[in-house]
């Protein structure tokens, strides 16, 4: 075989040599060391250079902006929001929540005034809001329980949630949270800023748009 033939001339050779080994060798394997290592110094910078210029160009991606559901876009941390976000002009605060469970799944009624604005949730969710409406705990805490503690913890305080309209027969909100002078606000889903909201006293509001062509006026 080429390859055990070749092998056996490559022992045979340096065999043949050991006795003639010249004194320059440790000098010429200390420089290739040397030189080896240099390189790879280079190599492993520009490998991080590489790196960095990556992850820059991917944050610069992502504006600070608002986005829908699939085109949701990474808030900035190093900015507040615009103070007129913040405005309820057009929204109603609502003044009751109750949760009707069907089967699998669960009817959550938004009175504002003389409109109530019914959807349907997961079960989980609507048993998360009932247990929030009841101030309970369960035995274990629930996403909704480890998302209040952890914002009790931090000191992140809920300002509001606003249901601002509907997309695919799917309701949209936004959740505000303020952490010392950071103002920011967040794309979540209606029944998850609902559990959240109730747990940490905060307000909830829906578009007055949305209540007039999709609720039930009952007064």
């Amino acid at each position: 075989m080429k390859g055990t033939t070749s092998w056996g001339r490559m022992r045979g050779n340096l065999s043949g040599r050991r006795g003639t080994k010249r004194k320059d060798e440790p000098l010429v394997t200390l420089t290739f060391f040397l030189v080896s290592a240099i390189l790879f110094m280079l190599i492993c910078g520009l490998v991080i250079v590489l790196i960095l210029g990556s992850v820059k160009g991917l944050v610069e991606k992502f504006p600070a902006e608002e986005g829908w559901g699939g085109n949701y876009t990474l808030p900035s941390l190093s900015r507040s929001i615009a103070p007129t976000k913040l405005s309820t002009d057009g929204f109603r605060k609502v003044d009751d929540v109750t949760v009707d469970f069907l089967n699998d799944e669960a009817v959550v009624n938004l009175r504002c005034g003389c409109y109530v604005l019914r959807g349907v949730v997961e079960k989980s969710q609507g048993v998360s809001i009932t247990n929030a409406l009841r101030n309970r705990t369960g035995p274990r805490a629930i996403s909704h329980d480890f998302i209040r503690d952890v914002f009790n913890t931090l000191g992140i305080k809920v300002h509001m949630v606003k249901i601002v309209g509907i997309k695919d027969r799917m309701y949209l909100a936004r959740i505000f949270l303020q952490q010392g002078n950071t103002l920011l606000d967040f794309d979540i889903r209606p029944s998850d800023g609902m559990a959240v909201a109730l747990r940490m006293g905060a307000p909830i509001y829906v578009n007055e748009t949305l209540l007039e062509t999709h609720g039930r006026k009952v007064c």
